[in-house]
């Protein structure tokens, strides 16, 4: 009689742990997401250390910033339009980030270009090029100004979608 009476007991116990356990496991993996995520990689170049950099960023928000050497002619003018369609494919997001065309001193915008930048919502300055490279390359900058990552100019925009979309997640995580 006592047999039966465990085994019953036996079978109460676990098929109250086979309907809870998916319970147990789903708040937990809600509050620890990490645990369910890869390793995540980055597809731009993780600049270690950060590069400190004098942008102007009067809100504190995540830059996409384009470092052009020279004038900005056809091939600059694609890059911006890229980055804006980065900028787009955020969403909602849109409005923490902000895009900055840096040129070297001494190199000044035409009138036409200065005004496309302006009807598209861009920045530029004009900076030393004493930390970046002799080729044009994009950065993502943090609120900080501190240039994070850096993409080739013949960067996949996908890429640097991605890894924007990581940054302003993981952001809103840690706040």
């Amino acid at each position: 009689m006592t047999n039966t009476v465990k085994s019953k007991n036996l079978v109460l116990y676990l098929l109250a742990l086979l309907f809870i356990a998916p319970g147990v496991a789903a708040y937990l993996f809600f509050t620890h997401p990490q645990w369910l995520r890869a390793q995540a990689i980055n597809k731009g170049n993780l600049l270690v250390p950060a590069v400190s950099v004098d942008l102007a960023n009067p809100k504190s928000k995540w830059q996409l910033v384009f470092w052009n050497p020279g004038v900005c002619e056809q091939a600059c003018l694609s890059q911006l339009d890229k980055l804006g369609r980065i900028r787009l494919a955020l969403g909602r997001h849109l409005y923490e980030v902000e895009e900055v065309l840096i040129l070297p001193p001494g190199v000044k915008l035409s009138p036409e270009v200065a005004q496309l930048l302006q009807d598209q919502d861009m920045h530029y300055q004009n900076l030393s090029a004493s930390k970046l490279p002799s080729s044009a390359q994009v950065y993502i900058a943090n609120p900080d100004k501190f240039l994070i990552l850096s993409y080739s100019s013949a960067a996949k925009p996908a890429d640097i979608y991605k890894d924007l979309k990581h940054l302003l997640n993981a952001g809103k995580q840690s706040a």
